[in-house]
């Protein structure tokens, strides 16, 4: 094989080289899985975290306060959605708890936060009695 011969065999296998590498880069690259948007919790799984609330609920219940863990449990709720504290509520009368309203009307602030407040729902509440 002569000089020009491997010189061109050289030249090519370089070239080739060089496109497959080039081809390799360029290719487009598969979408990434990017993680799917979560769904807010449904208030049927939020309205647990308002159980230890029905004790001071109750309407014979001679508790002074809230235990701090029904306190939490309605901030949590309604940080996530509003109206799940109300449905929590109304199915604790569906379930058949006795539930003092007035109790209910003031839980946020027999828990110390004014920034929660289940007037607007106070008047809906009744309807279930």
């Amino acid at each position: 094989m002569s000089n020009f011969t491997q010189t061109l065999c050289i030249l090519f296998a370089l070239t080739l080289v060089s496109l497959l590498s080039s081809a390799a880069t360029s290719r487009p690259h598969p979408p990434s899985k990017a993680s799917a948007p979560q769904k807010p919790p449904s208030c049927d799984s939020l309205k647990f975290k308002m159980n230890d609330c029905i004790p001071y609920l109750k309407k014979d219940s001679s508790m002074a306060k809230p235990v701090t863990s029904c306190c939490s449990g309605v901030k949590d709720v309604w940080k996530v959605d509003s109206t799940c504290v109300y449905e929590a509520l109304k199915s604790n009368v569906e379930l058949g708890f006795n539930i003092n309203v007035t109790r209910v009307a003031h839980v946020s602030s027999a828990c110390g936060f004014m920034d929660v407040s289940l007037d607007e729902y106070f008047g809906a509440f009744f309807i279930f009695f």
